[in-house]
């Protein structure tokens, strides 16, 4: 489950690790161009789920941010916010009973079911990517 900040630590997967290796000096900015495009593709889904109302801005205010790269850390982030972020805050922790969203399968958790839906194949998404990236 996912609320609020959360972090993917990805350890003890070796042919990530592999993977990284092969990458070399290239290891760290490939990883974090392939978590970024991962992290492209929760946004996108939670922009079909995202609430609209009568402004949009909920939906228009969501991101997904630059990688910070650290000594040993690759942070992508997203979400919503900006002039919304309270109003992101509540919308996305309403109870899933009883409310009248805008459109069918717009809701709450509209960011954090998407991210845990994916949670199971990052893992095998992330090095996908990172052999085709080594293979071309």
């Amino acid at each position: 489950m996912v609320d609020g900040n959360f972090r993917i630590k990805l350890e003890g997967l070796d042919t990530l690790q592999e993977l990284l290796e092969r990458a070399g000096d290239q290891a760290t900015p490939m990883l974090a161009q392939a978590l970024v495009a991962e992290m492209q593709l929760v946004f996108r889904e939670s922009q079909r789920r995202v609430p609209v109302g009568v402004t949009g801005n909920l939906k228009s205010s969501g991101r997904v941010k630059p990688p910070v790269v650290t000594a040993n850390t690759v942070t992508v982030t997203l979400g919503y916010g900006g002039a919304a972020r309270k109003y992101a805050a509540v919308v996305h922790q309403l109870p899933r009973m009883g409310i009248n969203w805008t459109k069918p399968g717009t809701g709450s958790h509209f960011l954090a079911d998407p991210l845990n839906e994916k949670l199971p194949d990052i893992e095998r998404a992330i090095r996908d990517r990172l052999e085709r990236m080594l293979s071309t």
